[in-house]
């Protein structure tokens, strides 16, 4: 009975808990030399009555290891349920980025669906319009049927709106989304590595709506790159008639641009910044207060009480029948518009950007101190160019309108300001173009006096109108008065309707890429592009994607044949004579007096020609010192016959 009582106390002992013991009769059958030992050396089987004082210290020691063990195994185990919620929490997060993936695949393919759609529709109701006059005639087409091509295509174009608004909101919900699903994984997992699964940090696993919002904060860095602002916002600047046919300046301009750019690639290499409103001080340093309010939104009186306003054939209200007015979103487009240009020059000016284009809409160029024209609300560029001055921003602004419409707001605004050079290209026809401004005369007034230059080219029903006309006067006025003007940044306003598709003239996308190119070697690269005008959406959407193209940096090193060996017209080589004779008391023309009437071609082999004429009087005068007016007297003619 006793040795069970101690068999009892062996078996019960505190420091054999939890480990799984032998059999007695196991144990005895080990000899005194292969049984278990304790780290002492003293047997397994020893009765506890029997060990030492030195047997009791280890059987402390035995005891605390063991709960030492127990410890860690239960934090091993938590350290397994925490792996397993880290690595579903990550499925997840994967599986939801997926899920904004393909989101975004089929709100891509709607954008595109949609653009199609409104770029088609355009070309078609634009084409039967302009045939309209001749095409309704007992010979070609009838009445009913015209007028049910017109109703289809209205029809279209109505449908392509609604899947633009549906778009707009699309790509707001696809921002948020992006966003919320951009999270910085690396964070959120703590210090785990997947390759050593007992490597953990001991803080505890953030749940899931942690993980939801920790987003990444801080932007890439803007310096050095190109700017880029586009806001939906602006398509909805329409007509209260909701048909966009009618009115040249449609939401279609902007939407077929931007899909160019997208399905290129182009936009994914600028930096895309958030648009604004210009708030009423900005508005104010062009136009008066009356203008801002009537324009901005803060009218108190219906449109239909403004004498300003009238009922248009289409139906809707406004100015005229492209200055078109609707209450509910032309003010806050507009606003946007300037803002938008505005926040563009500040940014490239203070050389956050290196450079940007502004897809904005409506147009400004033409906007006057207290007058709204063709489409212009709010002169953009001059506000911008103003702000920059008047906030000591840069000291010199040069503004380049290439527009095919004289920029007569441009021109009022600076024509009595020396800080401001204006240069505008249009097409004039002795006056009878509208709007019937920009004689070569103008130049200026007061303080300003030489700093607004107009390049009026006429005859354009008796000439063709193209990239070597354009290459004469940027070759002969523009780029050497800007390099004398030497700017602190350049501002363009980028009117496209001198491609093909419009009024005649035929300049080409990479003419005008290629000037752009040429000006931004001026002022350390600051340039900035603003949109204007441009109609026909293929050759808009190209001239967009060549001029950004240039900004990022691509070199134009291909013009069209036709543009380099065909020498400008005789209209044009007057004008740009008459623009040189008037402003060649401001500005050196020398060097390029006799360039005028020659291609490209031509000017570049003269221009080397008389380069080698020079090296070689120079290398004679080297040769014969003392006797150079003798070498050169009998040398000379020789040499000169190149020119």
């Amino acid at each position: 009975m006793a040795e069970r009582s101690k068999q009892d106390i062996w078996r019960n002992h505190d420091i054999w808990k939890g480990l799984r013991m032998p059999e007695p009769n196991v144990l005895s059958s080990f000899s005194p030399s292969t049984r278990p030992l304790f780290p002492n050396g003293s047997m397994l089987n020893t009765p506890p009555e029997r060990l030492d004082l030195s047997s009791k210290n280890i059987l402390e020691y035995a005891q605390s290891q063991l709960i030492q063990m127990q410890q860690l195994s239960q934090e091993q185990e938590e350290i397994k349920e925490q792996q397993k919620l880290l690595m579903q929490q990550q499925e997840r997060i994967l599986k939801e980025q997926d899920a904004l993936r393909q989101r975004e695949v089929f709100i891509r393919k709607i954008f595109y669906d949609a653009s199609a759609n409104m770029a088609v529709a355009d070309h078609m109701v634009s084409a039967m319009i302009n045939q309209s006059s001749h095409v309704i005639s007992p010979m070609s087409m009838s009445v009913p049927d015209f007028y049910s091509s017109t109703k289809h295509a209205e029809m279209l174009l109505k449908k392509a709106h609604e899947q633009q608004l549906a778009v707009n909101q699309a790509e707001q919900l696809l921002l948020l989304q992006r966003s919320a699903g951009n999270l910085k994984l690396n964070s959120a997992f703590g210090h785990y590595n997947p390759g050593n699964r007992n490597s953990i940090s001991s803080q505890s696993a953030p749940n899931v709506q942690s993980l939801a919002s920790e987003m990444v904060t801080d932007p890439p860095p803007l310096s050095g790159r190109t700017g880029i602002i586009y806001d939906s916002i602006m398509l909805k600047h329409i007509c209260t008639c909701s048909n966009p046919v009618v009115h040249k300046e449609s939401p279609g301009r902007l939407s077929s641009i931007w899909a160019r750019l997208t399905e290129t690639g182009v936009a994914n290499r600028c930096a895309r910044l958030k648009s604004r409103k210009a708030t009423n001080e900005e508005l104010e340093l062009i136009h008066s207060p009356e203008h801002v309010c009537k324009y901005g939104g803060g009218r108190n009186k219906a449109v239909d009480d403004d004498k300003d306003f009238v009922k248009l054939k289409c139906g809707g209200i406004g100015k005229d029948d492209q200055t078109v007015w609707n209450d509910l979103t032309s003010a806050q487009a507009a606003r946007i518009a300037a803002g938008s240009v505005l926040e563009l020059a500040t940014k490239v000016a203070m050389g956050e950007l290196k450079n940007a284009f502004a897809l904005v809409r409506p147009p400004g160029h033409m906007a006057e101190h207290n007058e709204a024209k063709v489409g212009c609300y709010f002169n953009n560029v001059a506000i911008a160019a103003k702000y920059l001055t008047t906030q000591k921003l840069s000291n010199r602004v040069l503004i380049v309108d290439w527009d095919l419409e004289h920029g007569n707001g441009l021109q009022q605004a600076f024509y009595n300001d020396p800080n401001v050079l204006v240069i505008n290209i249009h097409r004039y026809d002795n006056g009878t173009y509208f709007p019937r401004t920009g004689h070569a005369s103008c130049d200026g007034a007061g303080e300003g006096k030489g700093f607004n230059i107009n390049i009026p080219f006429s005859g354009s029903g008796q000439a063709e109108y193209g990239d070597p006309e354009y290459l004469a006067a940027f070759r002969c006025v523009i780029k050497p008065v800007a390099e004398q003007f030497c700017p602190d940044i350049v501002l363009i306003a980028a009117g496209y309707n001198a491609m093909s598709g419009h009024d005649s003239y035929n300049v080409t996308a990479e003419c005008f890429a290629f000037m752009t190119q040429e000006l931004g070697r001026l002022a350390e690269g600051r340039i900035m592009i603003a949109l204007e005008g441009g109609y026909n959406l293929v050759s808009l959407s190209q001239a967009c994607e060549m001029c950004i193209r240039s900004l990022l940096g691509e070199q134009i090193t291909h013009l069209p044949a036709k543009s380099l060996k065909c020498a400008p017209n005789s209209f044009a080589v007057k004008a740009i004579e008459e623009c040189i004779t008037i402003h060649r008391k401001y500005y050196q023309f020398v060097p390029y007096l006799n360039h005028i009437s020659l291609s490209v071609y031509d000017a570049v082999k003269r221009d080397q020609e008389e380069v080698d004429t020079i090296t070689a009087l120079a290398s004679l005068s080297m040769q014969h010192p003392n006797n150079f007016n003798q070498a050169a007297a009998s040398n000379g003619p020789a040499l000169l016959q190149k020119r």
